[in-house]
């Protein structure tokens, strides 16, 4: 996405609505619960910085035993201590993504898709932004284009490494269609992150965070990786019993990765950059649309923990 700023905010202050029901805005919370799940070295040490997350801002959660768990939720089986956040909630992105469209054009957007950013330019005071359909100019520039990133500001700006991933997301149906299942996160001491989620009319959704290879946002081929496949079905035939063993349906996905999975936001010069968030973005998108907002007007200084680089002019 690309905004151009003409001056005030575009997005609302309560970035808190997008987080719960609001008919509204179309936006809908679904709730949910969420499990960290490891084993000893990396997993142990993982729980346990949840739990001081968790605790130092006030949250709700419980440290059950592998027994306690397998009683719980019978549907997964689960090696060694859980961590349980029962306050999870989870944002349908179906609803979600017009609900934010709607809400911006109500604050003055105007909406362009199918108009991709070709070139970018700045100068100290004016960005121009170049498309098939003409160039825009504003005084400020707001820039979110994930995977597109280096390839618009390298020439612009001063960028970490960055790099693309094609990721694989399958979905697996449930033994118990009326089972009720949390969100869940799993690491184990050797292997990647592997996470999952119920998904209204799909499943359950199963997929290894980071596990896709590297690409580029233009030759990125859109075909599920083989061998994923089989990760993922080993994996749940030996941690989900509550799915079948089978696929329903797979897609692919683009990361764009920072080399600490943290996000890039800030500002340089009429230029706001808002990027790299390491496929763990969309569930922030208030927080995030209100930072770089702030960013935009003048309102905040970049967060230092996100900050990238110097001008390349």
């Amino acid at each position: 996405m690309w905004a151009l700023a003409s001056g005030r905010a575009l997005s609302p202050r309560p970035g808190a609505e997008l987080t719960k029901e609001s008919p509204s805005w179309g936006c809908r919370r679904v709730h949910g619960e969420l499990l960290v799940l490891g084993v000893k070295v990396g997993g142990a040490d993982r729980l346990d910085r949840a739990a001081t997350a968790l605790t130092a801002e006030g949250a709700a959660f419980e440290r059950l035993t592998e027994a306690e768990a397998a009683v719980r939720w019978p549907q997964l089986r689960l090696p060694g201590d859980v961590l349980f956040h029962p306050d999870a909630s989870r944002v349908d992105p179906d609803a979600t993504l017009p609900a934010l469209q709607r809400q911006a054009e109500r604050f003055g957007c105007d909406i362009r898709h199918s108009t991709p950013v070709t070139a970018l330019e700045i100068d100290a005071d004016r960005a121009r932004a170049h498309t098939p359909s003409g160039t825009f100019t504003a005084p400020v520039a707001v820039v979110t284009v994930g995977p597109w990133t280096s390839r618009l500001l390298d020439h612009v700006v001063k960028l970490p490494a960055l790099t693309v991933t094609q990721e694989q997301v399958f979905h697996l149906p449930p033994r118990d269609p009326s089972a009720v299942w949390p969100a869940f996160s799993f690491q184990a001491a050797d292997g990647p992150i592997v996470y999952g989620m119920p998904t209204v009319d799909e499943g359950v959704k199963v997929a290894e965070h980071l596990g896709g290879h590297e690409v580029t946002p233009d030759d990125r081929d859109g075909v599920v990786d083989a061998d994923a496949r089989r990760r993922v079905l080993d994996f749940a035939a030996e941690r989900l019993p509550g799915v079948e063993p089978a696929v329903s349906s797979e897609t692919t996905c683009l990361y764009t990765n920072t080399a600490d999975e943290d996000f890039l936001l800030d500002r340089v010069g009429p230029l706001v950059i808002g990027t790299a968030c390491s496929g763990h973005g969309f569930k922030f998108t208030p927080l995030l649309g209100r930072m770089l907002a702030d960013l935009a007007v003048g309102e905040a200084e970049p967060h230092p923990r996100f900050r990238l680089g110097i001008p390349a002019m």
